[in-house]
């Protein structure tokens, strides 16, 4: 394969991560605002981890998977270059949450007489295509609620995986030692922008095992760090063109000229995710028939996510002399932080004739996976 035909099979890749991104984040961008009804931060972070927190714990677990088919190391100089992309699943238990069970503040009645036909759960993002729990806001306190105050939580997304996509290189530096550098340009669709950046490194063990050296096998142990961005521009108008103060469209009245309805859509309103994965694993592989390798050991999986939004959103409060709503329009409004671990079981088999190979792998653990990688390089003999 010339150096064109592998240069645009790398953006077919890269171009079709952007693609999975971007149905990810579709729904999110219609959602997110849903948990932003209540002037309580604590509330807005209980409901975004319940609904983003599957999330983060599937995507951190999809990019501690596929850093090395074979326990064999690299001579120095030696080297391979390859694309990968791979799904990573959510279980059953990740699909719901109930809000009720969150210990919301009092803005959230989910209780009211007048909300019919109410769901026992909401989705998260991992759930289907269907509306959450309906509530009603208790921040009108005259007790005068209009049936505008009613409203439902986000919906799920309909997609139960999380896809990982990259190009990863790996080169032997000295004896018994290999390092590895995976990456993806800043590449997205619109306003969605995701980039990926690891690095890695493997040493073979089984040189400092006496009696091990000459056995047809090899074993290795491995360490890999793996950091994802992903931003998508919202944009989030108040609830109701009704308010006494701090309305960045201006005069609700019809008559006034002035009004300007597009107001919120120009701030520049973000939503930010960083996730940090870290991995350490031991790796056997053995040879089987030439040029297919059986591989797979046990790995421990950490990952830490953070959340946070950029720019100015709106949210509706109440003066309680009067009961008349105003905007708080909140800079930056809340970060939230999202941690996991897991015990990982990872096997596959990898064929390499000449100078290409490929390989499939998969993931057991709470989060299972499943990945396929193809690539090219100068081969131990």
């Amino acid at each position: 394969m010339n150096t064109k035909n592998y240069l645009a099979l790398i953006k077919l890749f890269i171009f079709a991560f952007a693609f999975f991104l971007a149905q990810l984040s579709s729904a999110q961008n219609v959602s997110v605002p849903n948990f932003l009804y209540s002037d309580n931060i604590e509330d807005t972070r209980k409901l975004m981890d319940a609904y983003f927190g599957p999330g983060y714990k599937a995507i951190g677990a999809g990019f501690n998977t596929a850093w090395f088919n074979t326990a064999e190391v690299h001579k120095p100089g030696r080297f391979d270059i390859k694309i990968s992309t791979g799904l990573t699943f959510a279980n059953k238990k990740d699909k719901t949450y109930d809000a009720r069970a969150l210990g919301l503040s009092d803005n959230f009645n989910f209780d009211d007489q007048r909300i019919v036909n109410q769901l026992p759960f909401s989705p998260t993002v991992f759930g289907d295509n269907i509306e959450g729990q309906r509530f009603f806001s208790q921040r009108n306190l005259d007790g005068n609620l209009p049936i505008s105050d009613e409203h439902q939580l986000a919906q799920g997304n309909g997609i139960s995986y999380a896809p990982t996509a990259l190009v990863q290189v790996n080169v032997g530096v000295f004896k018994g030692t290999e390092v590895a550098v995976r990456f993806v340009p800043k590449v997205g669709k619109d306003e969605t922008k995701a980039n990926v950046l690891g690095f890695g490194i493997k040493h073979d063990i089984k040189q400092w095992i006496r009696n091990w050296s000459l056995a047809n096998f090899d074993l290795a142990v491995g360490f890999g760090f793996t950091s994802f961005g992903l931003d998508f521009g919202v944009w989030m108008d108040p609830e109701t063109r009704f308010f006494t103060d701090g309305d960045l469209r201006g005069d609700s009245d019809s008559d006034n000229l002035d009004y300007n309805e597009n107001a919120y859509r120009d701030l520049n309103q973000n939503l930010n995710f960083r996730t940090n994965a870290y991995n350490f694993t031991i790796l056997y592989s053995k040879k089987i028939v030439k040029g297919l390798t059986v591989f797979g050991g046990p790995r421990y999986d950490m990952s830490k996510t953070k959340f946070k939004t950029e720019g100015l959103f709106p949210i509706a409060t109440i003066e309680n002399q009067n009961s008349n709503f105003i905007i708080d329009n909140r800079d930056n409004l809340i970060t939230t932080e999202t941690t996991y671990n897991q015990i990982a079981l990872n096997g596959g088999l990898r064929w390499q004739t000449g100078a290409y190979n490929m390989a499939l792998q998969g993931t057991l653990a709470k989060y299972p996976s499943i990945n396929f990688s193809f690539g090219f390089g100068w081969f131990n003999k």
